[in-house]
């Protein structure tokens, strides 16, 4: 039996399965912890299991074992299902009125590389019987690009990456995303979540002598932050720059081959005097380096 046909005789037997109350033999809550992602954003589960049973409960792979299953479904009706049919959940044994909380990340487990929006159910069946969770939606969208900019890796002739700022709006304000593209391999080098952040100005992007991307942007609050990333996806450093009260600041290339940071900070004119013309003092601030 393949594991499409094995998945889908499970998840058929399950097909529309109430939430059972939390006072059931095994209570099964589960929340995604972003309901909205973007495209290849890590996906996160947060489950609770509760065991209102007389006895412990045992996951594994044996055929007396509880098995923990996700039911994914696209909107049209059409299963997801997960790249292994080995259990998700082994070697965890929940005592009689203990409830157990774990995060799973579902990404990792299933095909979820793909726009749309999806209904999932945590379900566990054990002793014949199933016990299910209340349906969760997902979304996966895929963003707005804000810049993109292309760079070829060092020492390598035919490796070029795109650099792309997109952003996602969520519950917490709108996120700005660094998507790192290998342009020649069709594949994903690195996607960082830098935060939440301020449309004004807008982020920039440089790449220094070494192939180092640096990215700067305006975060919650004013003060603006500084990282880095190699060409495959690693964080170099995040610093915050803080220019003053109403200060700016640029990302600069330096003589050495670096790419620094230029912040100007506005002084505000007298009152008592006539109007004078705005004054700017430049501060030249470099990456520190370990």
């Amino acid at each position: 039996m393949n594991i499409r046909s094995l998945f889908a005789g499970l998840l058929s037997a399950c097909l529309a399965l109430p939430a059972l109350p939390s006072f059931a033999q095994v209570a099964v809550d589960f929340t995604f912890m972003e309901n909205k992602a973007i495209m290849y954003e890590p996906i996160i589960a947060r489950l609770s299991l509760k065991n209102n049973f007389g006895n412990p409960i045992r996951f594994g792979a044996s055929p007396t074992d509880a098995r923990l299953i996700f039911d994914i479904q696209t909107t049209g009706g059409d299963y997801i299902f997960p790249h292994s049919k080995d259990p998700l959940l082994t070697g965890v044994d929940i005592n009689p009125n203990e409830t157990r909380e774990m995060e799973i990340e579902i990404g990792r487990l299933f095909p979820l590389q793909r726009l749309g929006r999806f209904k999932a159910q945590a379900i566990v069946e054990w002793r014949g019987a199933a016990y299910g969770s209340k349906p969760r939606i997902l979304e996966i969208a895929n963003g707005v690009e804000l810049m993109r900019i292309k760079a070829s890796v060092p020492n390598s002739e035919d490796e070029l990456r795109a650099y792309i700022l997109k952003t996602m709006p969520k519950d917490d304000g709108t996120e700005l995303y660094l998507l790192i593209e290998d342009e020649a391999g069709g594949r994903i080098c690195g996607l960082v979540n830098l935060g939440c952040f301020i449309r004004s100005p807008d982020p920039s992007m440089r790449v220094d002598e070494v192939g180092n991307l640096h990215v700067l942007f305006r975060a919650i609050g004013g003060s603006f932050v500084h990282s880095s990333f190699t060409p495959f996806g690693v964080r170099l450093f995040s610093d915050p720059i803080s220019p003053g009260p109403g200060g700016k600041a640029e990302l600069v290339n330096m003589p050495n081959g670096d790419v620094g940071i230029k912040t100007i900070q506005l002084k505000p004119a007298k009152f008592d005097t006539p109007e004078q013309p705005e004054r700017s003092k430049y501060d030249w601030m470099f990456p520190s380096r370990n």
